[in-house]
This record gives C-alpha cells, sequence and structure tokens, in this order.
C-alpha cells in the first residue's frame, strides 16, 4: 500500500482501520465492512480483521478519488435498519449508550465551520454549483454549522435516505463523478457528507 489517505505513513493508515475494527468489535456484535476486493484483500486476508460481515459493494464504483466520501453516502443509502456507520480513524473505547444509539440522527459532533471551511464554502459558491437554495443560504453564512460524519447514522432511516438523494443529486447535477470535470480539484466531501 502506498497512498496513506491523509496519514503520514500508509501503514498508519492501516493501524487505525485496525485499532477502530477492534475497538468496535469489543463493544458490538455486529459490525460490518462495505469495501472493494482490494480493501477485502488488506483488511480481511492481510490484517485479518475480525468483521461480521463483509460486503464487496465497490469494484465498479466510477468515482474520482478526490470524492472519498461518495462510497461513505452510498453506504448510508444501501442501510436497511437503523446503523451506525464509523470512519476507520474513529475508536470507541466502550458502546455508545442507548439514548445516543436510538437516537433519530447520530453523528459524531457538532461543528462550527472555522475560516479553513469558509474559504472552502467560498470557493464552491464562486463556481456556481447548482444546489438546494437552503443550502446556498447556509454557505453564505460567516459561520457555517455542520455535523462530523466521523460516526453517522441512527433509527430515522427516512431522513438519511432523502439526505443521500440531496447528495447524490448534487453530486450528479455539478458532473462530480466526471473525471474530465473542471472542478474534479476541489475538495466537495465537506460539502454534500
Amino acid at each position: 500500500m502506498e497512498n496513506g489517505f491523509g496519514w503520514p505513513h500508509p501503514q498508519y493508515h492501516l493501524m487505525s482501520w485496525a485499532l477502530s475494527c477492534l475497538s468496535l468489535r469489543k463493544s458490538y456484535d455486529n459490525v460490518v465492512l462495505y469495501t472493494d476486493s482490494n480493501g477485502y484483500k488488506v483488511f480481511i486476508e492481510l490484517l485479518q480483521l475480525p468483521y461480521t460481515e463483509v460486503v464487496v459493494q465497490y469494484d465498479d464504483l466510477r468515482c474520482p478519488d478526490i470524492h472519498w466520501a461518495y462510497s461513505k453516502m452510498l453506504t448510508y443509502s444501501l442501510q436497511a435498519e437503523p446503523f451506525i456507520h464509523v470512519d476507520g480513524d474513529v475508536y470507541l473505547p466502550h458502546r455508545l449508550d442507548v439514548s445516543i444509539e436510538s437516537g433519530g440522527l447520530i453523528a459524531q459532533n457538532m461543528e462550527m465551520g472555522t475560516q479553513y471551511y469558509k474559504n472552502m464554502m467560498n470557493d464552491l459558491l464562486r463556481r456556481n454549483y447548482r444546489m438546494p437554495e437552503f443550502l446556498h443560504k447556509v454557505l453564505e453564512r460567516d459561520l457555517i454549522p455542520s455535523y462530523n460524519a466521523g460516526f453517522l447514522g441512527g433509527n430515522d432511516l427516512e431522513f438519511i435516505q432523502e439526505y443521500c438523494r440531496i447528495a447524490f443529486r448534487f453530486i450528479e447535477d455539478n458532473g462530480l463523478l466526471d473525471y474530465h470535470s473542471r472542478n474534479l480539484g476541489v475538495n466537495n466531501n465537506l460539502l454534500f457528507e
């Protein structure tokens, strides 16, 4: 593995996934991995991580690497029962409280956007992306509220499905899956995730 996916070295990325999976398995009987064949080879065959189920779903996924959150959105959209999606850099030392697990919507934490995020969103606005009016209004604010999706899910599947439909519409309307898009070098993940 050569790509560190934001980590200083690829082995730290793999260590993070291992720690995340092992911490989840200490508290949860059902931990499912959605991946492609390469992920299966690394996480299951090589590292032998103890996921209870592996769904090899993304072999034919046509998506530029820069839009890493797209596969997360697809995973959310495939859920037919309440769930919590956990990133490979989230470690839960114990089970979440039942009051959290039973929530309609669950997210890692609320955030009030920093100047870094505001600059990113201003760049998106300058590009005249097609987006719902409610989203455009929020992005024009000085402080943009959001939720960190390090873990995300819940019991309100109808809301989550609508959230995914809006995100997929944004992605489609703006050609973000097009490898020749003029917006290919733009980080849109924080917006549609």
